[in-house]
């Protein structure tokens, strides 16, 4: 009965606030990753990126997620592009990470109800609306759900061997190295994964490891490092380097990266605490921005940083004296407050700036972090209850309420920031009230307006209010060309597209673009080079192949005196 409960109270935290029912679209770079993404469409397109970079037009991007690309591939079969397909998939990923959450939990040796006390403030935290309701979060949820597959494998494979039950050890650790590889190829940050499960086998987690026990366990952990080479040797393969192309901080002086790695880790903790303010990348490059010299905020962040992995480093050292035989139980908190740092630190990691990445920040990054910040908040939690209130009933009753209390206020923000993600329009909307004039979310806000067909005053003037803050964005002067196109003055409409390539002869969008203004003056034999133009620069643009291919139809049908219509779409960031 009681696991009943669970299953229903998780499923609720989950669903309520996630799942699509009527509506939803693909926003932000769920353009980039699905929409404009040819790879998606056929069998053969979609083998063939998994040897290639993600997208497979993006090198510069700098990622290789296979796993994720195939993942894409299924929904577009399953759904036939429908928007709705791919957040549901997400969502019903994200319940299983929730699950997999639980059984970490009791795989620690803990109850069943800080077990579920853990699983429902993961299940609501805010922050993770990115990571569930942009679809361009998938990777992050196939990451940590491959992860946990590993991490508990890996218990389960120390257990088996501190047992001596031998016949089994093998395929528990093999298990784990397999979802380990699967971990890498759905996201980058899945290689750190080693480091923390090493953490895990010096802590002993449930018991304390002899010296013995530990180097065994050590020892284990060469599957994965095998496993991690032949992962960098694909990603070689595909990209051709191992970092992005494009770095944030590329020329940078080390203390500028110092500087940065505390502003941006002081942001996230603010994130972890306190909600409030959700948005994208936009808003934390303008507002943290890179953080030129020591100011409070990087030395604040920079000091809780250090303190972090000083305290890591503490509990390792702790975990690795002896103890007395009654001393096992005081030692197991300890043990899981490492293995939480571990999580927290471990996977937070890679994007830090101590390596290279093309972008400041984002909430999908701390979504893995957060499963070991929450972890270490409820240990903690649970003991400072056990201090202040010793009668267990009353302790029980404050627990309750407690996490009541966050999980129906972080539901109830998860489930506005949900909905804004489903919404391309929203999502836009809350971007401008809480970055206001920022000439490239006007610009999108823009697109979107657009895209529906509402060309009238209010498209015209947001775009106005961009070309102020930004008169040179080609984005928006992009936009702009389009609304004169399906307003009907094609010439201002190709005025526009011809001064965009002559600054930039490569913009396949706008090759595309002038492909479609062609087809509405009836011209379909003179739009085929526009389309055939764009696809040679970027044969992955699937927006340009199906106009290439409506446009050839068409000119097939009026050999035959049939007149069906092309279809073009504007093209936005």
């Amino acid at each position: 009965m009681r696991t009943i409960f669970a299953v229903l109270l998780l499923s609720a935290a989950v669903f309520v606030p996630h799942w699509p029912r009527e509506h939803a679209e693909f926003a932000f770079d769920d353009r980039d990753f699905i929409e404009a993404n040819q790879s998606l469409r056929s069998a053969a397109e979609a083998v063939a990126a998994l040897l290639a970079p993600f997208p497979p037009d993006q090198p510069q991007r700098g990622l290789y997620r296979p796993l994720t690309s195939l993942s894409y591939a299924f929904d577009f079969w399953l759904g036939g592009g429908d928007a709705r397909s791919f957040h549901r998939s997400n969502v019903l990923l994200y319940g299983a990470v929730v699950a997999l959450v639980y059984c970490l939990a009791l795989a620690y040796g803990r109850s069943s109800a800080f077990a579920l006390a853990l699983a429902l403030v993961f299940a609501v935290h805010p922050i993770h609306c990115e990571a569930v309701d942009a679809i361009a979060g998938r990777s992050e949820l196939l990451a940590l759900f491959f992860s946990l597959l590993s991490l508990l494998a890996y218990l389960r494979w120390l257990r088996v061997t501190n047992a001596s039950r031998a016949s089994f050890a093998g395929a528990w650790l093999a298990a784990s190295a397999a979802a380990f590889a699967l971990a890498c190829a759905s996201k980058e940050t899945g290689a750190v994964l080693p480091a923390i499960l090493a953490v895990h086998a010096w802590v002993g987690v449930r018991s304390q490891p002899g010296v013995r026990e530990r180097s065994m366990a050590l020892l284990g952990l060469t599957l994965h490092a095998g496993v991690l080479l032949l992962y960098f040797a694909a990603r070689f393969a595909a990209l051709g380097a191992f970092a992005t192309s494009e770095p944030l901080l590329r020329g940078l002086p080390f203390e500028i990266r110092l500087y940065t790695l505390g502003s941006v880790f002081l942001e996230y903790l603010r994130l972890l605490v306190f909600p409030r303010v959700l948005e994208l990348d936009f808003y934390y490059q303008q507002v943290i921005g890179i953080a030129t010299g020591a100011t409070p905020r990087s030395l604040a962040g920079l000091t809780l940083f250090a303190a972090a992995a000083a305290a890591l480093a503490w509990l390792l050292l702790q975990a690795a004296a002896p103890r007395a035989p009654g001393q096992a139980r005081r030692g197991a908190l300890p043990a899981l407050m490492a293995c939480a740092l571990a999580i927290f630190l471990g996977f937070l990691f890679p994007v830090l700036h101590l390596l290279d990445i093309g972008a400041l920040m984002a909430e999908r990054f701390v979504f893995a972090p957060s499963l070991g910040f929450l972890l270490l908040a409820t240990l903690i939690g649970g003991a400072a209850l056990e201090r202040l209130i010793v009668e267990p009933g009353r302790r029980r009753a404050a627990a309750v309420a407690l996490i009541g209390v966050l999980t129906l206020a972080g539901g109830l923000r998860s489930a506005a920031r949900a909905a804004e993600w489903r919404d391309a329009a929203s999502l836009w909307v809350a971007a401008d009230r809480d970055l206001p004039n920022n000439a490239a979310i006007l610009s999108n806000l823009a697109a979107v307006r657009i895209s529906r067909g509402e060309l009238g005053a209010a498209a015209a003037a947001l775009l106005e209010r961009s070309l102020v803050h930004h008169p040179e964005l080609a984005e928006t002067l992009g936009n702009l060309a389009g609304v004169r196109m399906q307003q009907g003055r094609l010439e201002e409409a190709r005025v526009v597209y011809e001064s965009l390539i002559a600054r930039a002869p490569d913009d396949f969008v706008t090759w595309n673009n002038l492909g479609v203004l062609e087809t509405r003056r009836g011209r379909f034999a003179d739009a085929v080079p526009f389309f055939q133009r764009a696809l040679a620069i970027n044969p992955n643009y699937s927006e340009a192949r199906r106009n290439l291919e409506a446009t050839e139809r068409q000119i097939e049908a009026e050999r035959a005196n049939r007149n069906p219509a092309p279809s073009g779409r504007q093209g936005s960031t």
